[in-house]
């Protein structure tokens, strides 16, 4: 069994504190990276974020200390030579290729050979990121030949972190879908307006920035007219709407909002 001494502590409580403040999920896979460097060194690395988890096929990762082109011929071709992928993807515990491959047998194949070896990816060790079964991302960190293997102590640390980073990428994965929904449901919105009160395009884009309170002075500024122009737009859309203000006009655009919110729930 792996002891933990205080010091191992001190740093998975540091590992933990700059980690949980990620709140992009942009950000999330280089903010871990850099952090796993205080726990687990490494030569090179990289990271998954598993888009359709069904499939093994692997998309673009972030990575560190790996040159494009590997990257590229490594999706395009030898991920699909890769054993590693095939014993060790959507696993539950993390591993390490010394522990899966035999690697008297893996060096005679061309997927050694030609990319393990000339990329300084002898060892290597990842986990899978999962948030309730459901697999969300992987991954792994790699050593050259002149360092040391990864040990059972750096495992360790990556099976007390595993659950803690899968629950904080699922919660910005679920995020991103409702920023992502709230801008499809805003562009709906827009267009819902301009059908339903024959507005034309300019002025879909004037009461675009009335809705998010822009001024008229703000309006004119970024649509490039003048004062003048601005009002004599909005004179035609509370006209078209039936509006009196842009109070009035707020909230009709609410109202049309709400039909929408309640179909994309029907």
């Amino acid at each position: 069994m792996t002891i933990l001494n205080v010091g191992d502590w001190r740093k998975i409580n540091d590992f933990l504190l700059q980690t949980g403040q990620i709140y992009s999920l942009k950000n999330y896979p280089s903010i871990i990276l850099d952090a796993c460097k205080g726990l687990i060194n490494y030569d090179s690395a990289n990271f998954f974020i598993h888009i359709n988890p069904h499939s093994n096929n692997l998309d673009k990762p972030y990575v560190v200390n790996i040159s494009d082109n590997t990257l590229i011929d490594y999706i395009k071709y030898y991920q699909f030579l890769d054993p590693m992928k095939e014993k060790a993807f959507n696993q539950p515990e993390p591993t390490k290729s010394t522990e899966i491959m035999n690697y008297q047998e893996w060096q005679t194949t061309e997927y050694f050979s030609d990319f393990i070896q000339p990329n300084g990816f002898y060892y290597s060790c990842g986990i899978d990121l999962h948030y309730k079964e459901k697999l969300l991302a992987t991954l792994s960190l790699f050593r050259d030949r002149h360092s040391p293997d990864f040990s059972a102590k750096e495992l360790y640390f990556f099976h007390i972190l595993k659950p803690h980073l899968g629950n904080q990428l699922y919660k910005l994965i679920v995020i991103e879908s409702k920023e992502s929904s709230r801008y499809t449901n805003y562009s709906q919105l827009i267009d819902q307006l301009a059908d339903k009160f024959g507005l034309s395009t300019r002025e879909a884009e004037v009461i675009n920035l009335v809705i998010k309170g822009a001024t008229n002075q703000e309006i004119a500024d970024r649509l490039f007219i003048s004062i003048n122009t601005v009002k004599k737009h909005l004179y035609k859309i509370f006209n078209k709407t039936n509006s009196a203000s842009r109070t009035e006009l707020i909230a009709r655009t609410l109202d049309i909002n709400l039909v929408l919110m309640e179909n994309d729930n029907t």
